[in-house]
């Protein structure tokens, strides 16, 4: 017994840190495991999901399909429709298949962070090979991260994965490969196109590949709607989708730590001028990073998509809580990996999530929203000025 012990003992030694890793994704699944039964929290999941899903059963899928279920795009139908045949609660397939891009975005993130350290010199240690799949994982834990699949059954996490897997494969110059997933994760969210700024700005500095390929997202958005319109439902509502989207909020935020929050709340009188002020201010990004593009390092680049990503929730109109996600995981990846004085950044950003989605799914925050404001205001000038300053 004391040989077995030893040989177990040993064995433990010599791959702590692969056990320590895969004893946190284990807990990670059974936190989301403990959480995914409760229903009555998400006002979202009895109001419409699971309507929608059983509507699916009740009427079928080409009914629901030449109906228009729901106010998301045809790939999302297809995904009720796919869940409306499994006969377990809606529930169920919605957290595990929401779950789960939680995890495909853990792979791409880790493969990103590999990927940076091979381009700058920092991946020849072992010990950062470690680090970015700590870092990786660790994103699993983020309080915004777990609330948002398991328990409110929210989907920002689709968007979120293919919004990693793109930019992984365009810093690879897989180039064709990373705007088909850019496209499809598109016609999945509408949220997708906080990135695509960024694809823009990397496009105008490296111009690596033709800007024919930003028509893959309009050709793959037409090619999406062709089952819908198959089973009957008019053309022209099938592809005017995401404009009814657009036109469903009339806030300048909605429970959010947004700019606007700070006094400019007139939306009907500050939209269009909203859109304006993000525009010019994607300009001045796009214009000092081109001119500074020779010191755009990969990390930077990975600095530069969360930047875009963050700006566009900050000054975009008519944000919810949930928009700022993909966000949040960039910046908190980016300075626990690369810049770690600046982890207030992070915290901020996760403090106000906190403190929005106690608002959205239990008892509301302690703390007013015009506070969390100022705090994820001051983070984001924190942030622009690192990576302004990267640049210099």
């Amino acid at each position: 017994m004391q040989t077995i012990d030893k040989k177990l003992y040993d064995f433990c030694c010599k791959h702590a840190f692969h056990i320590v890793m895969l004893l946190l994704l284990a807990v990670s699944v059974m936190i989301r495991w403990t959480l995914a039964p409760n229903t009555f929290l998400s006002g979202d999941y009895n109001t419409f999901y699971k309507p929608w899903i059983e509507q699916y059963r009740t009427d079928g899928i080409v009914s629901c399909l030449r109906q228009g279920i729901g106010d998301y795009y045809v790939p999302f139908n297809l995904l009720y429709a796919l869940f409306s045949l499994l006969p377990v609660e809606p529930w169920v397939p919605l957290s595990i298949f929401f779950c789960a891009m939680e995890y495909i975005s853990v792979y791409y993130i880790y493969k990103l962070l590999r990927l940076i350290g091979a381009k700058i010199g920092m991946d020849q240690s072992e010990n950062y090979g470690k680090f970015a799949l700590f870092v990786a994982v660790a994103t699993l834990y983020l309080p915004h991260v777990i609330l948002n699949s398991s328990l409110w059954k929210q989907c920002d996490s689709i968007y979120t994965m293919f919004t990693f897997a793109s930019l992984y494969y365009l810093l690879k110059e897989k180039h064709t490969l990373a705007f088909v997933l850019l496209s499809v994760g598109f016609c999945f969210k509408l949220q997708m196109i906080f990135v695509l700024p960024f694809f823009i700005i990397a496009y105008v500095c490296f111009h690596k590949f033709t800007f024919f390929q930003f028509f893959q997202i309009p050709a793959w958005y037409i090619a999406f709607g062709i089952p819908a319109i198959a089973c009957g439902r008019r053309w022209q509502d099938v592809y005017k989708t995401y404009l009814g989207q657009m036109g469903q909020e009339d806030a300048m935020t909605i429970n959010t730590p947004g700019f606007y929050l700070l006094g400019l709340n007139d939306y009907y009188g500050l939209y269009r001028a909203a859109i304006l002020t993000t525009i010019a201010i994607f300009v001045i990004i796009a214009y000092y990073s081109f001119m500074q593009k020779d010191k755009l390092d990969l990390k930077r680049v990975f600095q530069l998509t969360g930047l875009c990503i963050w700006t566009c929730y900050m000054f975009l109109p008519a944000m919810h809580e949930r928009y700022d996600y993909t966000a949040i995981i960039f910046v908190f990846v980016y300075v626990l990996m690369f810049r770690r004085k600046y982890l207030w950044v992070p915290i901020s950003m996760m403090i106000c999530s906190i403190c929005t989605y106690s608002n959205a799914l239990i008892y509301g925050s302690p703390i007013p929203l015009w506070i969390c404001a100022i705090a994820y205001f001051a983070a984001y000038i924190g942030y622009c000025y690192d990576y302004f300053k990267g640049l210099r």
